[in-house]
């Protein structure tokens, strides 16, 4: 079958072959999924995580960012419900609906940081940056924990190994998972490919400045470039949000070809769709009951009872309901 378009694109810049870049968006939302709806992520499971999460000091400002940005991280969700709930029509929307897995994700990361220090970030770099230091504080529920501190290619895989030996990982994003050891083995590879992508982005960065350019080389084979290199990537950083921001990245930016073009793999993204609506409500509900143990006394119920009778949304409120 011709594919007119896809030559003139590989004619023209470097482009992921479709197939690829196709099994990889779809298998690691499926390998999230099937995390999620375990039992290692049930409302006992999230319940006991947070119990030891106490009240902080009064923070009206804080509470509510946090507030609005759980009904924000909700609205999206809905989105996606929405999307979901129709039916021959998933190609038409599978974009708007990664645009809004990761707005849910980004809102619900907001109202978890809100609560945590009660700062608010405007760039989401910057949110990824706070994240990383609620993931090491053992605020954020695995599979979202995963994270990688120092991006020197020894150190990236010294960090994986470690992450595939804990949780027993196998497989990769090739295929979809189907058992918990296969699943943590996709997250493993999609996060190894966002260490990449920014492992190109510190090291592209470090030949613009002045240093690098004083050298007089284009590239790090020499000792003083890679130490250059080696001190811009000992200070980067990845987890959950940093892969998210790609993974929007992709869909929104870049990989033009591959979600909506060739072979018919309706069947697949339907599940991938219905994958996203999984994932995000999931996260949702984990930022809730953070959020919840955090406010001041007395204001999640008043936050819950007035979405229930103030929102139009088509799915109700138990998502954030305890």
């Amino acid at each position: 079958m011709s594919r007119w378009l896809l030559d003139r694109l590989y004619a023209e810049k470097d482009q992921p072959t479709a197939r690829f870049a196709f099994n990889g968006t779809v298998n690691w939302m499926r390998a999230l999924s099937f995390i999620v709806e375990s039992s290692d992520f049930s409302d006992e499971t999230i319940k006991s995580h947070y119990s030891g999460v106490s009240k902080r000091s009064a923070n009206p400002s804080a509470d509510t960012d946090a507030f609005e940005s759980l009904l924000m991280s909700l609205q999206y969700v809905a989105g996606i419900a929405a999307m979901n709930g129709s039916t021959n029509k998933s190609y038409s929307f599978v974009r708007l609906a990664i645009i809004s897995w990761y707005y849910s994700i980004y809102n619900a990361s907001s109202a978890m940081i809100s609560a945590y220090d009660g700062t608010k970030q405007e760039a989401h770099k910057k949110t990824s940056k706070v994240w990383h230091n609620m993931v090491v504080a053992n605020l954020v529920m695995s599979p979202f924990n995963l994270r990688i501190d120092d991006l020197r290619t020894k150190e990236v895989e010294v960090a994986v190994c470690d992450i595939r030996s804990k949780n027993e990982a196998q497989g990769d994003l090739s295929r979809p998972a189907k058992s918990k050891e296969e699943a943590f083995g996709a997250m493993c590879s999609y996060l190894i490919g966002t260490a990449r992508y920014e492992q190109e982005s510190a090291e592209e960065w470090v030949k613009d400045q002045k240093v690098f350019k004083d050298l007089g080389v284009k590239d790090f084979r020499t000792a003083k470039a890679r130490e250059l290199k080696n001190d811009r990537l000992q200070k980067e950083k990845i987890n959950f949000l940093t892969q998210a921001i790609r993974y929007r990245g992709k869909a929104n930016y870049r990989d033009s070809i591959y979600l909506a073009y060739g072979d018919n793999m309706e069947e697949r993204i339907e599940t991938f769709i219905n994958d996203l609506e999984r994932v995000s409500s999931k996260f949702l509900r984990m930022a809730s009951y953070y959020v919840s143990r955090r406010v001041e006394r007395g204001t999640w119920s008043e936050f819950v009872s007035d979405l229930d009778q103030n929102t139009r949304f088509s799915i109700g409120k138990d998502i954030i309901h305890f």
